[in-house]
């Protein structure tokens, strides 16, 4: 079974999340070095929210050190997949599928956008509440078709970008 075929399992929020990103960080930073900014991003970077048990990695560099930086993290247990259908980016992941880092141009559109998207997150419970329920059905309702789950999404996630940007929260 592949990684877009693999069923959609979501689990509630666990508060060991934010210390298992830590220890990534720790070890994404050894080999990177301080020219990488690494941030918490995916619903696992959110309290309280409902999500798929994975570690979004944000890793943001110099535009002239991305395919640098993915050769350093290979060595870690991590594989590269390209972009994966979504510009802006380097998607790698680690073996085990509990990691999963974006590698992007520090400060591009994809940065701005995945932190404006967690920040909004965090500091509205409304929308991350209507997020929750929204990830369940379609979870239900797309249970073995990743891409559509993630489709799914792309509209409330974009308005909730859009509304964070126009409030500078």
């Amino acid at each position: 079974m592949t990684e877009s075929t693999s069923r959609v399992r979501l689990v509630e929020y666990d508060e060991a999340w934010p210390a298992a990103y830590l220890r990534e960080k720790e070890r994404l930073t050894k080999v990177l070095g301080p020219l990488a900014h690494i941030e918490h991003i995916g619903s696992t970077s959110v309290p309280g929210l409902t999500a798929k048990p994975t570690i979004d990695i944000l890793v943001g560099v110099p535009a002239a050190e991305v395919s640098q930086a993915v050769r350093v993290l290979l060595p870690l247990g991590y594989l590269h997949y390209g972009a994966a259908g979504v510009g802006g980016r380097d998607f790698l992941r680690d073996r085990e599928s509990s990691c999963y880092l974006h590698v992007t141009v520090f400060q591009s559109q994809f940065w701005r956008d995945r932190l404006a998207f967690r920040d909004h997150l965090r500091r509205n419970a409304d929308d991350r509440d209507r997020y929750a329920e929204l990830k369940r059905r379609l979870s239900a309702e797309f249970a073995y078709q990743r891409p559509l789950y993630t489709s799914g999404k792309a509209d409330f996630i974009a308005r909730c970008i859009d509304r964070s940007q126009s409030t500078h929260e």
